[in-house]
C-alpha cells in the first residue's frame, strides 16, 4: 500500500477473517485418519475428480468426505469417480459452511484459498495443491513454515507427490501432528 493512503491495516484477533468456530475443534481420535477433500468453491479443472482417482488405493479403506463447491464445473463427474473409486466416501454438495467438516477431519487435501487457512485453524494436517497461480505464494509460505505439505501447482506430475504425502501423514501420525501444531 502506498504511504499516506487513506487505508487502514486491520490486524489482530478482532479483525480475523476466520470464523472463531474453526479454532476450537476439540479433535477426538486424531490418530484415526479422517480425510477431507475440498478444492474450494470453483475447482475449474476438476481437481477433485483427479484426487479421487489417484488416491483411491490409499483412501478406499478410510473415512473420507468430499466437498463439491457451488461453482464446480462437473459435479456429475465427481459423483461418478467417487462411486467408482471411493464408494464409501460421503459427498457434500455446496455445504453452507465448512466448519463441521473441518472439525470432523484431521487430514485435508485442499487448494490455496481461504479454506487452507480455515482447515489449518481447525488443526488439520494439510496437503496443498495450487489450482490457480495466485495460490502458490500462500501454499509455499505455509509449506516453509511446516504448516502443510505443498505438492505443487496442479499438473500430472503431482500424482506421485500426492500419494507420497498421503502415506507420510496416514502411516506416521507424528508427521501429521507436526503439521497440525505449526
Amino acid at each position: 500500500y502506498a504511504e499516506g493512503s487513506n487505508s487502514n491495516d486491520l490486524i489482530g484477533a478482532k479483525n480475523n477473517l476466520i470464523n472463531s468456530k474453526f479454532f476450537s475443534p476439540n479433535k477426538t481420535n486424531k490418530y484415526i485418519p479422517r480425510i477431507l477433500i475440498t478444492m474450494g468453491g470453483e475447482d475449474p479443472d476438476n481437481l477433485t475428480s483427479w484426487i479421487i482417482e489417484n488416491s483411491a488405493g490409499i483412501l478406499n479403506s478410510l473415512d473420507v468426505r468430499i466437498i463439491i463447491g457451488a461453482a464446480h464445473p462437473d459435479k456429475i463427474k465427481v459423483r461418478k469417480k467417487t462411486i467408482k473409486h471411493l464408494p464409501e466416501a460421503k459427498i457434500f454438495d455446496s455445504p453452507e459452511s465448512l466448519i463441521e467438516h473441518a472439525i470432523w477431519s484431521n487430514i485435508a487435501i485442499t487448494a490455496g484459498g481461504m479454506s487452507a487457512y480455515e482447515l489449518a485453524a481447525s488443526e488439520n494436517a494439510l496437503i496443498g495443491i495450487a489450482i490457480e497461480s495466485h495460490q502458490i505464494q500462500l501454499l509455499e509460505s505455509m509449506n516453509v513454515r511446516g504448516a502443510l505439505e505443498f505438492i505443487g501447482q496442479y499438473d500430472y506430475n503431482t500424482k506421485k507427490k500426492l500419494k507420497f504425502s498421503l502415506r507420510k501423514l496416514i502411516d506416521n501420525p507424528i508427521n501429521a501432528d507436526k503439521l497440525r501444531r505449526s
